[in-house]
Order: C-alpha cells, then sequence, then structure tokens
C-alpha cells in the first residue's frame, strides 16, 4: 500500500511522478517569490545608496557654503577690530568712554572719571544726549 500525500487539497501517491512534479513546481513558485523579492530589496538598496550620495554631496556644498560665508565674517569682523583698534591708538589728548543705549558711561568704574575729566552726567547730556566735547 502507497502513502498518499495531500497538497493544495488534491491527493498524491507519495512518490509517483505527479507527486514529485507538484513539488518541483511549488518548489519553483517559492523560488521565483524570494528571487523577487531579494530583487527588490537590492533595488531599494541602489535607490537608497544613489541617495544617500546625492544628499551627502549636497550636505558638502552647503558646508562649502556655510564655511565660506562665515570666513567672509569673521574677515569682516576682523577689519572692523582692526579699524576701531586704530581709532582708540590714535586718540592722545582725549579721553574715550563707552556709552550704553541710553547714553551713560558703560562698565564699573563710570561713575568715577579719572581728574580733570568729566562726570558720568556731564558726559551722558541732558536727557540721555551725549554731549560732543570730552574735556570741559
Amino acid at each position: 500500500m502507497t502513502a498518499t500525500v495531500k497538497l493544495d487539497g488534491l491527493d498524491y501517491a507519495e512518490g509517483s511522478p505527479e507527486h514529485l512534479e507538484k513539488i518541483d513546481r511549488m518548489h519553483t513558485a517559492e523560488i521565483a517569490q524570494l528571487t523577487n523579492a531579494h530583487a527588490r530589496d537590492i533595488t531599494e538598496r541602489t535607490d537608497l545608496e544613489d541617495r544617500s550620495r546625492v544628499l551627502n554631496e549636497e550636505l558638502k556644498d552647503g558646508v562649502g557654503q556655510k564655511a565660506a560665508a562665515l570666513a567672509d565674517s569673521n574677515e569682516a569682523i576682523q577689519e572692523s577690530e582692526d579699524r576701531f583698534l586704530r581709532l582708540v591708538k590714535g586718540v592722545k589728548d582725549y579721553a574715550l568712554y563707552a556709552l550704553d543705549a541710553t547714553g551713560n558711561v558703560a562698565g564699573d568704574k563710570a561713575s568715577k572719571a579719572p581728574r580733570g575729566l568729566p562726570n558720568k552726567k556731564s558726559i551722558a547730556g541732558a536727557r540721555g544726549r551725549r554731549s560732543r566735547g570730552a574735556r570741559q
């Protein structure tokens, strides 16, 4: 007596040519399905690698542009500082005071002007206006 095998709702005699053919078709279908899934995975991976490459190039370009802009800004700041330093070093017979936004002398020692120089109020002037001369 031969054993029977049930595949897809049909009975097959175990080892019969029909049984073996059915198994071969099932394996072929499964292999085709896995191959297609693998091909989709490879395609997706290739697409992701391409997109990653594009994004990296865009990032490099953006970083390069930001670095150039930063270098330009740093150069402008340095030029401004150099001009200010030349101005401050060029002052010989006058006192320089930094004023805040309200016209008051800024800093810890603002209330005590050096001897012979005006005090805080005379520098700021009335109602926050700045006077022109540093000496009186």
